[in-house]
């Protein structure tokens, strides 16, 4: 067993001084350098593609007061946990199937300030324009878009920042003869991709 352990030694020992020693040769009146030999290896890499990892909030409130004309609506919180810059859009806002006022939507330029205050009750209850608008945040990757309506044709709201949150803001413009309270439901749906 001995034998066998101090013959193994002696061979890895010599294997090893052979290597030590492979590139110098001896010969006759001198010593010949061996040229290196290269080898090359393929190295196939596979790239995953980048997961879009965000949240926005299941539902928001806002307010709408017909005396003075203005809203008061809840901020949303959009939060990416993706590792890249994220393009935001505004895919649609519409009225809800389940809403119990299903008023048009309409953009807000078909009728002036002073129009939809003097919209009579009929029409402040027929129609309404819905919006989205960033709200100014340090998560916004340059600068953000201004309000995207219902029917806009741009639907881009701005870029966010890699692992990073912004702001939107629903914008609401309505008639001011509202008759009685009205709850109206509506949908948002974003858009996100890599920039």
């Amino acid at each position: 067993m001995k034998t066998k352990k101090n013959i193994t030694k002696a061979l890895l020992s010599t294997a090893v001084v052979g290597v030590a020693f492979a590139p110098v040769m001896a010969q006759a009146g001198g010593t010949e350098t061996v040229n290196p030999v290269e080898q090359s290896a393929e190295l196939i890499g596979t790239f995953e593609s980048t997961t879009l990892d965000v949240s926005i909030p299941a539902t928001a409130t806002f307010i709408y007061d017909p005396d003075t004309g203005k809203s008061t609506a809840q901020e949303l919180d959009i939060i990416s946990k993706t590792n890249a810059v994220l393009t935001m859009n505004s895919k649609s806002i519409s009225v809800s199937p389940i809403s119990e006022w299903k008023p048009s939507l309409v953009l807000p330029f078909i009728y002036s300030d002073a129009k939809w205050s003097s919209l009579t009750s009929a029409q402040t209850e027929e129609s309404i324009a819905l919006g989205v608008v960033p709200v100014e945040f340090f998560g916004w990757n340059g600068k953000a878009s201004t309000t995207v309506w219902s029917d806009s044709s741009s639907r881009y709201l701005g870029e966010i920042k890699p692992k990073s949150f912004v702001k939107v803001l629903p914008d609401i413009k309505a008639g001011t003869s509202m008759k009685s309270p009205k709850v109206l439901t509506s949908n948002y749906v974003f858009e996100f991709s890599l920039y």
